[in-house]
């Protein structure tokens, strides 16, 4: 995990290639067709607002260093659910 967050706190333009810490992010459960936005964000902000997902939480290990169109399983609700990555976006002055 700790390759995870180094690598993805390495400065990338406005609008990603890959999912780090402080991006809103767009998946689709590969199965139902749901889709969700949700901002990845260190465990310390978590709860700020809804669609918030801590670094901590099992999506959000999950999601770290993968790119659009990357599929990646994640264990939520004792269940294993497959998300495919639809938009990553970075924000422009996010500060830990």
């Amino acid at each position: 995990m700790l390759q995870k967050i180094e690598y993805s706190q390495r400065p990338w333009s406005k609008f990603s290639p890959h999912v780090q810490i402080g991006c809103t992010v767009v998946i689709q459960h590969t199965d139902t067709g749901y889709k969700r936005r949700i901002s990845l964000v260190p465990a310390a902000k978590k709860g700020l607002c809804n669609n918030v997902v801590s670094l901590h939480s099992p999506i959000g290990t999950d999601l770290l260093g993968h790119k659009i169109g990357h599929i990646f399983e994640c264990k939520e609700y004792g269940c294993f659910h497959s998300w495919q990555i639809l938009a990553i976006n970075s924000k422009e002055n996010y500060i830990e």
